[in-house]
């Protein structure tokens, strides 16, 4: 009898494994909100180099700011002369980085623990520095938050039992252990290949969805005011 019950919990384990490595296999990439913004701004006949220390934010904001047509072209390659291109120079600093199991473990009750849900999140502020030959325009800070994940649909308790494993084996994907990952490498074919600068690019785009409207109306107003009348001004522009 003992036997026998020994090997029916040893066939539930692998019954369990295996529907939780077809409920990863089947899972859903949750996709970074949408950057659709058309600003209502005046259109810079400028062209500026986008330099930051940080890789992935830097390619994120160039790809986005070509897509709006604002400046007559957009580079991330370091500026031959600061003195005579328009530069934006960007920081980011990610803080309170969460395996979000508590919210969500609750949205999966809510579907009667059918909801596989995984996901990251983090606040990431952007510290931003807008620069005119030589000369510094603007410095503000943008605040945004980003989540990162996947999802999927199971039977009921195996979307809560596979959410609590997912959480564990996901805890090297929290986005400050990303930004200093990605941050890491310097070989561009590594960084383009890295499953883990793929997520980190995620949310970048996610985080920045939030706040690109805002971030998409300064250039125009600090451009309007003669260089030798600007001076150096924080701005705090808080979204969540």
């Amino acid at each position: 009898m003992l036997q026998y019950l020994k090997q029916y919990r040893r066939l539930i384990g692998k019954l369990l494994s295996f529907l939780l490595m077809m409920s990863f296999s089947v899972s859903c990439i949750i996709k970074p909100k949408l950057i659709n913004v058309t600003p209502d701004v005046k259109k810079v006949n400028r062209k500026i180099s986008v330099s930051s220390d940080d890789f992935v934010t830097a390619s994120v904001v160039c790809s986005e700011l070509e897509k709006v047509k604002i400046y007559e072209q957009v580079s991330c390659e370091k500026p031959q002369d600061e003195n005579t291109d328009l530069i934006l120079k960007i920081e980011t600093v990610i803080k309170n980085s969460s395996s979000d199991y508590w919210r969500n473990s609750r949205i999966s009750l809510y579907t009667l623990t059918t909801l596989l849900l995984v996901t990251t999140s983090a606040d990431i502020k952007y510290y931003l520095t807008f620069m005119d030959r030589g000369q510094v325009l603007r410095s503000f800070t943008i605040s945004s938050r980003g989540r990162i994940g996947v999802w999927a649909i199971q039977p009921i308790l195996m979307g809560y039992i596979g959410l609590s494993l997912g959480t564990i084996f996901n805890s090297d994907k929290l986005p400050d252990q990303l930004h200093r990952q990605c941050n890491a490498i310097v070989n561009t074919a590594s960084l383009a290949g890295s499953q883990n600068c793929l997520a980190y690019q995620r949310f970048i785009q996610d985080s920045l969805s939030y706040v690109w409207k805002d971030f998409l109306e300064i250039p125009g107003q600090l451009l309007e005011t003669p260089i030798n009348e600007v001076v150096n001004v924080i701005d705090n522009i808080e979204q969540f």
